[in-house]
């Protein structure tokens, strides 16, 4: 076998103007590239004294304010329309009024009745299937009614009141 060596003119260029800065944090001279100090913001000499540096610091109030307005309801990259399927498998919403999520099926039958429910109402969904919160599908019972319907199926801590 032949071997072929072939020679190519490398030519790297560096920028060696140093310069020496005072670190932000230690108040030590160091020597660093000028490109390099152009591009920071805040100079500092090693980066223990960059994260020192950043120990207690906070964005003012007003700052923080104006962060978390950006990205709240939907102008978060999360937000699906303020509706939701729980873990326990019903459909919850946002009432922006109240600041709250409650369960759709409570949401429609309070706007039926007209009124919110008592203590001791339940909204029964008749077909079973949680995420189906027609009007035709719900049924207002009391705690017995339902106990009746689904025996102990339920804990009482399933149950959600409004006083």
């Amino acid at each position: 076998m032949m071997e072929y060596l072939i020679e190519l003119p490398i030519k790297v260029q560096y920028n060696t103007d140093m310069i020496t800065l005072v670190c932000e944090q230690c108040y030590k001279k160091y020597s660093t590239y000028e490109a390099w100090a152009k591009r920071k913001l805040r100079h500092f000499c090693s980066k223990e004294c960059y994260r020192l540096s950043k120990i207690g610091t906070r964005a003012s109030l007003a700052t923080r304010k104006k962060m978390s307005d950006k990205h709240r309801g939907s102008l978060n990259h999360e937000w699906k329309g303020g509706k939701y399927t729980g873990k326990d498998g019903y459909v919850h919403i946002r009432i922006i009024a109240e600041k709250k999520y409650v369960r759709e099926h409570q949401l429609v039958m309070e706007e039926h009745i007209g009124r919110k429910l008592k203590k001791g109402e339940v909204v029964h969904h008749r077909n079973g299937i949680k995420t189906d919160n027609r009007l035709t599908n719900l049924q207002l019972l009391t705690i017995s009614e339902h106990k009746r319907i689904h025996g102990n199926q339920y804990a009482p801590k399933h149950l959600h009141y409004d006083n």
